[in-house]
């Protein structure tokens, strides 16, 4: 199976990604099939470049997006109707389970401090 990832480049603390087209059983820095962009999370405004037609091919022949390049996507619009409600849907679920964290959090500290 065909996995759309990030492959870490650049030095220690400069992390630079690059978003390719992977065999799944190959490992995170091994050998790709196609670059389809990268990702700066260094610079102040977190630089993505993402060459569009070519992932929305890729996603059409069944590659699988990882969660983090599945984020990237979702927010460009990039994911099929499918896949979009799916990972709005666990957006959604993400956002209760920490809006349910911080409520039992203020609650335990209410208390401790009573």
């Amino acid at each position: 199976m065909v996995r759309i990832r990030m492959q870490r480049m650049g030095r220690t603390h400069r992390p630079f990604y690059r978003i390719n087209a992977v065999d799944s059983h190959n490992p995170r820095d091994g050998r790709v099939i196609e670059r389809l962009g990268w990702y700066d999370p260094i610079t102040t405004d977190n630089k993505v470049e993402l060459n569009e037609e070519r992932i929305k091919y890729w996603l059409s022949v069944g590659a699988q997006p990882s969660d983090t390049v599945r984020d990237m996507l979702g927010h460009r619009d990039l994911l099929p109707a499918k896949a979009k409600a799916k990972w709005e849907s666990d957006r959604k679920t993400a956002r209760e389970r920490v809006e349910t964290k911080k409520a039992a959090e203020a609650a335990a500290s209410e208390e401790s401090s009573d």
